[in-house]
């Protein structure tokens, strides 16, 4: 900014320190001059506005447009304008820089050039105090002004000037309007609230073009910054390309009116990483190439349909959640599925696995329950201990990331720059924050997230029939139920201001779920083999690792290290699932046998089984392989390792259900219903989660280009709607869970195949 008002004292200077003796005229608004100046010679027009015009409350300010075709940067035509408080100055040939990085001459020339005069309805004075400042009505005594042009050439330049006033300079709400301006030629309206009623206006754009432009609100106060080296000095702004959207709040502005500015970029590399103009060291001159149309609209937005929109989404998450407890309360009466005795003996006498039992189990072809739950305290302590990971995880990573994202929104706040943040500029309601309706929408997945902590700790207190069914293992339940409360906090926190940089946030417990509903599924069948939380966060914080390198680094190394990797792991988990514990000793004690006796002699003791695993092995591959068509073009990389995690959660569910109905087992009416709602859930949810209204892999100009207007309410978008079932879906999914094996309450463990 120093910089600029430099060059603007250089350019005062440059004046004053011109040859007095000029030509002086009388402008007339809207007629065109021509003629030539030189080093010698400058000249003026003065232009006087009649008083019954400046005093008519439909005053319209003046545009002054200069062109110097044969103008350059050596002796350039200095243009400077005088009006009664204050002077607006430039240069022709203007010169505005091209952001583009690998381009030999960052700047492009425009010999055309157009400025609004400022006329603004405040203006600055000073305080009570010496040190203060306040705002008051501008006193627009003298809206005269005088256009000097002068040259340091020695040979003469041709100039043009024309002064005319700016149509549809104040904007209404509800009414579309059109604009047309470039890089040397922006343009600007004023928009004033209402007395009362309005407090928040939403600005939509639409453009005609694909040409990149920047548009910012400010104060409506002199000066207005209007040139891309400036624009981002006062207020806030935004880089659109096709559409885009600010909301504006009255408590923003003292003076309860804004200027709304739009000026075009000299290429599009800032929108879409391309420059839209060609540049070389032969062609430093393009004419105005870079002219953008767009269309606006004014909406005013009333904050009664903001809360009514926030008191519908309580009301239907307090509704289904009663809804649900009562539903719970009849089918613990009704369902049969409950133990109503009061010995509550469910620890088997704690026994180590000898290598016996383990070789049992692995020669076993249709092994039972009874042999993996010969540790009853020591597997009660493992599944507790997912729980408080959980909890201390919540603290640590939480507190940084609410830390972080308030730091975010304040730097929005302060800066005004709101391509740090990829709202959906269509659909976003300021209401504490800039994007509230993103983060309440957030708040099923803490209301099912809670009402599943209340249901696990309903049954956990339910007393069991001891050695018969499924071991009674609620620590991974509630971490569950855990998980989804902080997946709807942090999600929440993530669009306070969600990019590249922060979206770990928003899946981090995503991925948290999808590996514990996996967790919680093997412990089922395998209580004295299941995986610690130790080891279990362990790879999990690993995959987050890569997840982080894959969106920092759009690179195929860390597609590549991720296949590795995860085929290695996936190898290890099949066999780990196979034969259940000693995976190394039982890989060389089959390798040793096929040595000894042949291929033929190696028959699996449960094909069936083996069938799945293979199965399993060949889908997760696909997926994997899948990874080097999809990123980082279709999907980045922290959505594929999603898809991955659910997608192996499904599998194993599937994989669960189908192994009950071919060992004689059955599923209960209350896991029916509610894996049916779940799916339910899940696919209607799925169709708002890939209808996307933002990408944070994209520039934030080619983002908005996927906004989308707000479809629920007029305060929800898709995105809010994803998290409206998901919420739901992933309660639905956690019950289906603990309901699955209630068929077997009464069944004896040693009656209980695993699988």
């Amino acid at each position: 900014m120093c910089g600029d008002i430099l060059k603007f004292v250089l350019v005062l200077l440059t004046c004053a320190l011109l040859p007095i003796n000029g030509e002086i005229n009388i402008g007339e608004t809207g007629k065109v001059y021509s003629f030539k100046i030189t080093s010698d010679e400058n000249v003026e027009f003065n232009y006087t506005i009649h008083k019954q015009l400046w005093d008519s409350p439909n005053y319209q300010p003046y545009r002054v447009e200069v062109s110097a075709i044969d103008a350059n940067r050596s002796h350039p035509v200095f243009v400077v304008v005088r009006q009664a408080k204050s002077i607006l100055s430039w240069q022709l040939p203007l010169l505005v820089e091209a952001p583009n990085p690998d381009v030999i001459d960052p700047f492009v020339e425009y010999r055309n050039t157009s400025r609004i005069l400022c006329e603004a309805m405040y203006e600055y004075a000073p305080g009570h105090s010496h040190t203060s400042i306040t705002l008051q009505k501008a006193n627009r005594k003298n809206p005269n002004f005088s256009i000097l042009l002068s040259t340091y050439s020695e040979k003469p330049v041709s100039v043009m000037v024309r002064a005319l006033p700016v149509p549809f300079y104040d904007v209404t709400p509800n009414r579309n309007y059109d604009a047309v301006f470039s890089p040397s030629e922006p343009v600007y309206f004023v928009y004033e609230f209402p007395a009362k009623d309005v407090e928040t206006v939403h600005l939509k754009v639409t453009s005609m073009d694909d040409v990149c432009f920047t548009v910012s609100i400010q104060p409506h106060i002199c000066p207005i910054y209007d040139l891309q080296d400036h624009i981002t000095y006062q207020g806030k702004y935004q880089t659109v390309s096709k559409n885009g959207g600010l909301n504006i709040q009255r408590k923003e502005f003292e003076q309860s009116s804004f200027v709304i500015v739009f000026v075009a970029h000299a290429d599009n590399y800032l929108c879409d990483k391309h420059a839209g103009v060609p540049h070389t060291e032969e062609t430093k001159f393009v004419e105005n190439k870079q002219i953008s149309r767009v269309q606006f609209t004014i909406i005013e937005r009333k904050e009664s349909s903001s809360f009514k929109a926030i008191i519908s989404l309580l009301g239907f998450n307090t509704i289904f959640c009663v809804c649900i407890l009562l539903l719970t309360c009849c089918f613990y009466q009704c369902g049969g599925y409950y133990y109503k005795d009061h010995d509550q003996s469910d620890f088997r006498r704690d026994c180590a696995l000898t290598p016996d039992i383990v070789d049992a189990m692995q020669n076993s072809e249709e092994p039972k329950l009874s042999t993996f739950n010969g540790q009853g305290k020591r597997n009660q302590r493992i599944a507790m201990n997912y729980l408080w990971h959980i909890a201390n995880i919540a603290i640590f990573y939480s507190l940084p990331v609410v830390q972080l994202m308030v730091f975010y929104d304040r730097m929005v706040s302060s800066t005004g720059n709101l391509d740090l943040c990829y709202y959906n500029s269509l659909c976003s309601h300021p209401l504490y924050f800039q994007d509230f309706n993103h983060i309440f929408s957030n708040l099923g997945y803490v209301c099912f997230g809670v009402l599943f902590l209340i249901i696990t700790a309903f049954r956990h207190r339910m007393p069991s029939r001891p050695k018969c069914g499924i071991p009674r293992l609620y620590g991974l339940y509630y971490a569950m139920g855990l998980a989804l409360v902080l997946e709807g906090v942090l999600s929440g926190c993530y669009h306070i201001c969600p990019n590249q940089s922060n979206f770990q946030f928003d899946t981090s417990f995503m991925y948290v779920m999808a590996v514990l509903i996996i967790a919680k599924l093997y412990q089922n069948r395998h209580p004295a083999v299941q995986a610690s939380a130790y080891s279990t966060f362990t790879v999990l914080g690993l995959a987050v690792m890569i997840a982080m390198l894959g969106i920092i680094y759009n690179s195929l190394i860390v597609m590549i290290v991720f296949y590795v990797a995860f085929v290695i792991f996936c190898l290890y988990l099949a066999f780990k699932i196979y034969f259940f514990t000693n995976v190394t000793g039982r890989i060389l004690t089959v390798c040793g046998n096929v040595c000894d006796d042949g291929v033929s002699h190696c028959v699996p003791n449960r094909p069936c089984q083996l069938f799945f695993v293979f199965a399993g092995l060949s889908v997760n591959s696909a997926m994997a392989l899948s990874g080097f068509v999809l990123y980082p073009n279709i999907v980045d990389f922290g959505t594929y390792l999603l898809i991955i995690l659910m997608g192996n959660a499904i599998m194993y569910c599937i994989f669960y259900i189908i192994m009950k109905l071919l060992t004689g087992e059955r599923i209960c009416c209350e896991a029916m219903f509610y894996g049916l709602l779940a799916v339910l859930f899940w696919i209607s949810g799925s169709y708002f989660f890939f209808n996307a209204a933002t990408h944070w892999s994209k520039t934030p100009a080619q983002s908005r280009l996927s906004n989308q207007d707000c479809i629920l309410f007029d305060f929800y978008d898709t995105h809010d709607i994803w998290h409206i079932l998901s919420a739901p879906a992933l309660f639905f999914t956690f019950s289906m869970l603990s309901a699955l094996d209630f068929d077997l309450v009464n069944t004896k463990q040693n009656d209980i195949n695993v699988f």
